[in-house]
């Protein structure tokens, strides 16, 4: 569920260990010969460093990235994000308790019936009218003032057969997450069940549609809706309604999709609270929950 990470702590004492301990870099001012007194470097594969004259240090990377030697197109559970946080403390000194969380991402994969485009495809928008933008490689991305939603082909990035959606929601701001401060919060199941249901209420936002079966809609009793169809694929619609007016469109958005080839909503909503129900029986059952 733990994948990208940013966390900083302020210790001059440590700054000094880590300097001594990584071949780090900084600046130089090729005139004056001065230096910007920021190191930074790249630690591992996955991890990047900086230090400030401050004493602040600075780390982002993906736990689960470097659990998973690079790569984060499977399951993530309770044990294997402790581990992955136990490695990360090893390598980087202090303990969990002393790196405060300035952003993180949590997410879920997800395996289809069917290729993660079809998903992909019918999209349109958020409920509050916001839309989706095309990510560099593939994928959807909405940006909101302090978080982010991604969705995209996690099979494709990886050149796997299985077809695997990834659900993710970037957090920018933590104080969205007042009982996640620091790393050894992520080692709480209480957490674990409010980032789960913070996912759930993210995809309920989500407006999908379907490949609908045109001809089975129009000898049924909805036959009239076949007149706004077109329209609700349209993301400027959602944009454009008031408030007021959202509910309603979505009710009968909601009765288009029972013709849906795919039934996308219904399966990629099924899907997440399944997996999020195996994940969350991880964190209750492990031996490092405290």
């Amino acid at each position: 569920m733990i994948d990208f990470i940013k966390v900083c702590c302020t210790n001059k004492y440590h700054t000094h260990i880590l300097k001594k301990k990584f071949n780090l870099t900084t600046d130089v001012n090729d005139k004056t010969g001065e230096t910007s007194g920021i190191y930074y470097g790249k630690i591992g594969e996955e991890y990047s460093l900086k230090l400030f004259p401050s004493g602040r240090i600075s780390i982002m990377g993906s736990l689960h990235k470097a659990y998973n030697n690079g790569t984060n197109e499977t399951d993530f559970t309770f044990s294997q994000v402790y581990e992955s946080i136990n490695s990360f403390c090893y390598v980087f000194g202090l303990s969990p308790k002393d790196w405060v969380l300035e952003n993180m991402e949590y997410a879920v994969n997800l395996t289809l019936p069917f290729s993660p485009e079809v998903i992909l495809n019918n999209i349109v928008s958020l409920r509050t009218g916001d839309t989706f933008s095309m990510m560099s490689g593939g994928g959807l991305c909405c940006r909101k003032y302090e978080y982010r939603y991604k969705i995209y082909d996690k099979s494709r990035q990886y050149d796997i057969k299985t077809p695997i959606l990834r659900f993710e929601i970037h957090d920018d701001k933590m104080r969205r997450k007042p009982l996640v401060k620091t790393l050894q919060d992520l080692l709480n199941s209480e957490v674990w069940y409010c980032l789960s249901e913070s996912l759930i209420k993210h995809s309920e936002q989500v407006i999908f549609t379907d490949v609908i079966n045109r001809n089975e809609l129009l000898s049924g009793p909805h036959n009239k809706l076949v007149l706004i169809l077109d329209k609700f694929n349209n993301p400027r619609f959602w944009k454009e309604l008031e408030p007021y007016q959202r509910n309603r469109s979505i009710q009968k958005l909601n009765t288009l999709l029972t013709y849906g080839k795919y039934q996308t909503s219904a399966t990629f909503k099924n899907l997440l609270q399944e997996k999020l129900n195996y994940l969350l029986t991880t964190a209750t059952n492990s031996p490092f929950n405290y």
